[in-house]
């Protein structure tokens, strides 16, 4: 029960999130974390290709960069904290190019997979308001609502109604 000595917990990540740690939880600790580092790895190696491939830098400077990538503060210690970086910027980086390659609504679901981290969600959902793209929008909100249709199918309804319920802005609603 929430008392002074025990307060109530308000989860900043949404149940989607326990969808995606899920199979990791289910190994031992050293497993876990050893496959989520090869995951990361292979995220930063395959963001870095990609971000490469888009900046098209000079041959003779195509080291430099690679080493600049590497050996970024910000990307070595997410890695070690283990954050959920080079995912998100994967997802980032396809919602992205889809939206350039003009498929806005698979754009839109890829960048809903952003409010896994909801203050990353922040960007592209005014990003697409503010262009006033309706397809974009039809599928950021199609992809939260598959998000939600997922977490509900797997950990059950009254999961989301709880997380709802500890933000007042969803209560008012």
């Amino acid at each position: 029960s929430v008392s002074e000595a025990r307060p109530r917990y308000y989860p900043l990540y949404p149940p989607t999130v326990a969808l995606l740690y899920s199979p990791l939880g289910r190994l031992p600790y050293e497993a876990a974390l050893l496959c989520w580092w090869l995951l990361q790895g292979a995220g930063f190696l395959l963001a870095g290709y990609l971000l490469l491939g888009l900046i098209k830098p000079a041959p003779a400077w195509r080291r430099t960069a690679c080493l600049a990538l590497a050996a970024f503060a910000p990307v070595f210690y997410t890695f070690l904290n283990g954050q959920m970086a080079p995912l998100l910027l994967l997802v980032f980086f396809a919602g992205l190019q889809s939206h350039r390659l003009n498929r806005r609504l698979l754009a839109g679901c890829l960048l809903s997979l952003l409010a896994l981290k909801p203050q990353f969600a922040v960007v592209p959902a005014p990003w697409i308001l503010l262009r006033r793209d309706g397809r974009a929008a039809a599928g950021f909100g199609i992809g939260l609502l598959l998000q939600a249709g997922l977490v509900a199918a797997f950990l059950g309804p009254d999961l989301l109604v709880a997380y709802a319920g500890n933000y007042p802005i969803f209560v008012k609603l």
